[in-house]
């Protein structure tokens, strides 16, 4: 059986966590019980903003194919936007090394092991939270068996659950399609009882707009993608 350890994080970035960590076989109670914190982390949003807004600020491409040059401002550019990602990783790995985390962090590598396949549940209300750069994490690097997942406080904040089962949200994206049949794609998404929303080779603002505006369940790309330098 998986293990699933949850981390349920209340409070928000600006002013700090109280975190509780459980620890079970999946479908079966807690066998670990933690407390800890997370101090406030001022310096991991300037980063994520810093990030976002290189990102976001990157030229547009008018399809989801990159052009066959790159001037040397989009180079620049794309430089100033890894640096930025290299920096939000290093404040989120200070923020996690906090000694108010510690034995949080300690609990779980005790915990976890590489035979056995687990999943860390993170709740939070704090949406902010779900943009970090987890899997830079070097709990989870080390363990590549771990999944990662997000979760709201709905169960704690007493609020009454839909009678009904929301619709998985799946963004559908369909790019360049020479030799691929994305069609017969769109037809077996078009069957699932789910919500989905087809973007055809968008443009890169209407992709990032769908991106980072929505709260999607399931990105699905079909089509041809290509990478060039790095």
């Amino acid at each position: 059986m998986a293990e699933l350890a949850t981390l349920t994080l209340d409070g928000d970035l600006d002013s700090g966590f109280s975190v509780r960590l459980e620890i079970c076989l999946e479908g079966a109670s807690p066998y670990v019980q933690v407390k800890g914190e997370l101090p406030p982390a001022p310096a991991v949003l300037q980063r994520l903003v810093d990030w976002q807004t290189r990102y976001r600020g990157l030229p547009l491409t008018t399809r989801i194919q990159p052009k066959a040059t790159l001037h040397k401002g989009s180079q620049y550019q794309r430089q100033d936007c890894q640096m930025a990602a290299i920096a939000l990783k290093e404040a989120l790995l200070r923020w996690l090394e906090s000694d108010a985390f510690r034995p949080i962090d300690q609990r779980l590598r005790e915990a976890l092991t590489h035979q056995r396949p687990a999943r860390i549940l993170l709740r939070t209300a704090d949406a902010r939270v779900y943009q970090l750069p987890w899997h830079h994490w070097d709990l989870i690097e080390r363990y590549p068996n771990i999944d990662v997942s997000f979760g709201n406080l709905i169960f704690e904040q007493g609020v009454a659950l839909p009678t009904a089962t929301p619709k998985a949200r799946i963004l559908a994206i369909l790019g360049h399609r020479d030799g691929i049949d994305v069609e017969a794609d769109r037809q077996r998404l078009s069957r699932l009882d789910a919500a989905v929303t087809f973007l055809v080779e968008p443009p890169r603002q209407a992709l990032n707009d769908q991106l980072w505006e929505q709260p999607w369940d399931i990105l699905f790309f079909a089509g041809h993608s290509r990478t060039e330098g790095e």
